[in-house]
């Protein structure tokens, strides 16, 4: 079975491709592959309506958020009998977004570059950023629990 299609969206975020296959119905495993492009907050909303949310250590709604981000990713789903683990594999490519931590008063600015995420957490290494107007590189790792 192979399935392709442009979503609306998911919660918010519009889904401009996706692709759902089972290469084999007696064994059946989903795969699932999906690129969307929306703001980094509508993501994150979208990441705090999921599961995925009771699995992250953080409590994103604390921190501001803004810019675009691109995500692209891989589901695969064991269906029935079919052994296998579940895994989550993607990426989100952001471009001059903004982070704020208010009860800090910590703020970067112009942060641009790839984090990777899959069902084990995140990372973004060497992302480029300003902090009170000087560059700056972000480096950020977290794990689901």
């Amino acid at each position: 079975m192979d399935v392709q299609a442009v979503l609306g969206d998911i919660g918010g975020v519009p889904v401009h491709s996706a692709r759902a296959i089972i290469p084999d119905m007696q064994l059946p495993v989903l795969e699932v592959s999906y690129s969307a492009d929306s703001e980094l907050p509508l993501l994150l909303d979208l990441i705090e309506q999921s599961p995925i949310q009771q699995h992250i250590n953080t409590d994103l709604s604390r921190f501001e958020f803004s810019g675009p981000a691109s995500t692209h990713g891989d589901l695969i789903f064991p269906l029935g009998l079919a052994r296998g683990d579940r895994s989550v594999n993607g990426r989100v490519l952001i471009k001059d977004n903004r982070f704020s931590d208010p009860s800090s008063e910590i703020t970067f600015e112009n942060i641009s570059g790839e984090l990777q995420y899959d069902h084990r957490g995140f990372s973004g290494l060497g992302l480029n950023a300003s902090f009170r107007g000087h560059p700056a590189s972000i480096d950020i790792k977290g794990r689901c629990r």
